[in-house]
């Protein structure tokens, strides 16, 4: 995953520290919901982490929970001899309530905070700096499992944006023809910007993926749309080199507590068939 979505997808806030409050409790589900991506985030590390020296330690001893019974993270690294023995590497990752202060033990060096305000939840943790050409980022991994998190959210949008493909494949070098649906989950009429390339954004490997809508106009124009109602409109995108299954991620420019709507667009794509030899009538 690339970084362009981690800004697509996480609002960034620095939260304060909040330990004159009592502690609150969080939800079951969102209980359940954040050790199943703590675990993947546990998980995908362990297999990684034979292409990273200043992983060689990570283990179980790493994984603990905290005290809203949510797996935490905590990993440091240090040797004899080495790099590692006057540069450190030492991280901590977990998932706390949006205004809960950090509980890890270490020193904590470049603290980050990632809220998901809707559900009250952040990820909180650090991450020290090494002046190597290769180093391990829990950003990355977090930016990926973290989607599940990001998805729930979404689900207490008043407003929601969905892409869904027309077909269930697509060839190699053709163009990708789609539909955008914009909901409106409320009981009152609202207004939205019309859905076109101002105001949508897709992103595919770090980079903006050309598409345009059925009919280009040439302002962005406001719209009402009643409660509980849908309005769609069909959109054709670049086509693709090489046949792989694509994400596409996009963003609508219209936000709701500092969240914008977003949506993915899985597109399968094949080589076509091969074409049938002529036969020649002796």
């Amino acid at each position: 995953m690339k970084k362009i979505i981690l800004i697509i997808l996480f609002l960034t806030i620095v939260l304060p520290s909040n330990t004159g409050l009592a502690k609150k409790r969080l939800d079951k589900d969102l209980i359940k919901l954040s050790n199943t991506v703590m675990m993947d985030i546990f998980d995908q590390m362990l297999k990684q982490k034979e292409g990273y020296p200043e992983l060689s330690g990570f283990d179980k001893g790493s994984l603990k929970k905290n005290s809203f019974g949510v797996y935490a993270l905590e990993y440091w690294y240090t040797d004899q001899q080495g790099f590692f023995k006057d540069n450190p590497y030492r991280f901590g990752l977990t998932i706390l309530p949006d205004d809960e202060a950090p509980e890890f033990s270490g020193n904590i060096v470049n603290p980050f905070n990632y809220s998901f305000p809707l559900l009250n939840l952040k990820f909180s943790g650090y991450q020290s700096e090494l002046l190597l050409t290769k180093q391990f980022d829990i950003n990355d991994i977090m930016q990926y499992y973290g989607r599940k998190i990001w998805d729930k959210q979404q689900e207490q949008m008043p407003y929601q944006i969905a892409l869904k493909p027309v077909k269930d494949t697509y060839y190699v070098g053709e163009e990708i023809i789609f539909d955008v649906v914009l909901k409106n989950n409320t009981e009152r009429n609202l207004w939205f910007k019309e859905l076109s390339n101002k105001t949508l954004f897709f992103v595919y490997n770090n980079q903006i993926w050309g598409t345009r809508p059925e009919d280009s106009p040439h302002k962005v124009k406001r719209f009402v749309l009643k409660g509980n109602t849908s309005y769609t409109k069909r959109f054709m995108g670049e086509s693709f080199s090489v046949p792989k299954r694509f994400e596409i991620f996009c963003t609508y420019d219209i936000t709701y507590q500092g969240i914008k709507p977003t949506g993915r667009l899985i597109i399968n794509v094949v080589n076509p068939p091969p074409k049938a030899s002529k036969i020649n009538n002796p």
